[in-house]
């Protein structure tokens, strides 16, 4: 799936981002979801890049880096050409476990290590004061089977890989992401959550988003309607599927008769379309 970066719509009533001028709302923005962004709000990010994905010169994209340093927003590292969003986490707040397991790990891997203690001055407190915990635990425990549950989500990462593995996001994050974003409830319970993880695994995604949004479009945010909308868009689909089948080995069909066969199961259609008050163009001679 496609990498994709939120921005909130209220973006565009924020107060700083209101006063700002077109060139100006069109750079922060570029910042915000330029090709080289990261979970974390810190990423590399070279002039020359951003000279090639805005379109400026080389003089506006500095005259531009220097005046979003002066408003507080960015802080950018001429010796590694990394720049952090000071305000990331006001349009990306990483509010799943995964999603901060993603951002430890981006962290990581920062080459100047003064910029995140000026974006993550607590965070990397908090992270510190984890790992030594994690230290202190007894071997026993750092080896313990895993639960059934943690061992079926293992299992589901395993095998759904390709399905989710987008944006630092596992089955149980896009869950979370639908509830969040499209029905703006953050806070349901496991649950809720792992029946979601189920439809993903069994409908796929973007069904999954679809029947949220249309859950939203008529105001049933129940999970219920969140299933019946997935199941009746798999049939749809499993029928299209098999009337496309079968026209084309009618097709296949079509194609091996003599001119006499070809007329005579022409006259049986139109026959059958008679009686059967089904006024459809022969499906034989689409591709004949």
């Amino acid at each position: 799936m496609a990498i994709y970066r939120q921005v909130q719509t209220t973006f565009w009533q924020d107060e700083f981002v209101l006063n700002l001028t077109p060139e100006e709302k069109y750079f922060y923005l570029f910042l915000l979801t330029n090709s080289k962004t990261k979970q974390c709000g810190i990423y590399q990010l070279p002039i020359q890049v951003i000279v090639f994905e805005t379109g400026y010169n080389q003089e506006t994209v500095e005259k531009l880096l220097h005046r979003f340093i002066d408003y507080g927003k960015i802080i950018y590292s001429t010796k590694t050409k990394e720049i952090a969003i000071v305000n990331w986490h006001k349009y990306n707040p990483a509010e799943s476990p995964k999603v901060k397991a993603c951002v430890n790990k981006e962290l990581k891997e920062i080459k100047d290590r003064s910029i995140i203690d000026k974006i993550y001055p607590m965070d990397r407190v908090s992270q510190e004061e984890q790992e030594e915990e994690k230290e202190k635990k007894p071997a026993a425990e750092e080896n313990a089977v895993p639960s059934v549950a943690a061992a079926a989500e293992i299992s589901i990462l395993k095998e759904n890989k390709d399905d989710y593995d987008y944006y630092c996001h596992s089955i149980n994050d896009q869950s979370a992401m639908l509830f969040t974003r499209i029905w703006n409830q953050p806070n349901k319970n496991p649950e809720e959550y792992r029946l979601v993880s189920e439809y993903i695994m069994t409908y796929g995604f973007s069904s999954v988003e679809f029947a949220f949004r249309e859950a939203v479009k008529y105001n049933s945010r129940k999970l219920a309607y969140v299933e019946a909308i997935c199941k009746k868009r798999k049939e749809r689909i499993a029928i299209e599927k098999e009337k496309e089948e079968s026209k084309q080995k009618k097709r296949e069909q079509y194609k091996d008769l003599t001119p006499e066969e070809r007329n005579a199961w022409s006259n049986l259609h139109l026959l059958d379309m008679v009686y059967s008050n089904k006024p459809e163009p022969h499906p034989l001679k689409e591709n004949s």
